[in-house]
C-alpha cells in the first residue's frame, strides 16, 4: 500500500486531483488508509475522478494489484443523484449513499441527530 500511497502523493502534488481542505488552517487530505481498504477525498469533478482511476491504473500495472473498481463506491456530498449516478458510470464505480459506515463509524450522518 506504500506504493499506491507514493502514487496518490505525487498525483495532488502534479496537480492531476485535489484532496479536500479541512478546518481553517486548510489541512489537506487526499487519501485515508486502513490495512487494504483506502478512501479518496476529491473536489467533485471528472476530471478528478477520471485521473485517480487512471492512478490506480498505474498502480495495477506497477504492482499487479488490481484495484477492484465495480466494487469501489462514489459518494458525493451536496451533489444530486443524476449527478452522482453519472459520474459513478464513467468510473465504473457504484453509486453510494450517505450516510455509510466505515470501520463502525456512520460517516456522512448529521452527528447532532446521532447524539442521545
Amino acid at each position: 500500500m506504500e506504493g499506491l500511497h507514493i502514487l496518490l502523493k505525487e498525483g495532488v502534488e502534479a496537480g492531476l486531483f485535489q484532496g479536500a481542505s479541512i478546518g481553517r488552517s486548510n489541512f489537506n487530505v487526499s487519501h485515508l488508509f486502513y490495512a487494504n481498504d483506502v478512501v479518496i477525498v476529491s473536489d467533485w469533478n471528472s476530471s478528478n475522478m477520471m485521473n485517480v482511476v487512471q492512478i490506480l491504473n498505474v498502480f495495477h500495472c506497477a504492482s499487479g494489484l488490481k484495484i477492484n473498481i465495480e466494487k469501489s463506491n462514489v459518494y458525493g456530498i451536496g451533489v444530486a443523484q443524476s449527478v452522482l449516478d453519472t459520474m459513478a458510470n464513467q468510473t465504473g464505480c457504484l453509486a453510494g449513499s450517505l450516510p455509510f459506515k466505515y470501520l463502525g463509524l456512520s460517516l456522512g450522518a448529521n452527528m447532532n441527530a446521532l447524539r442521545s
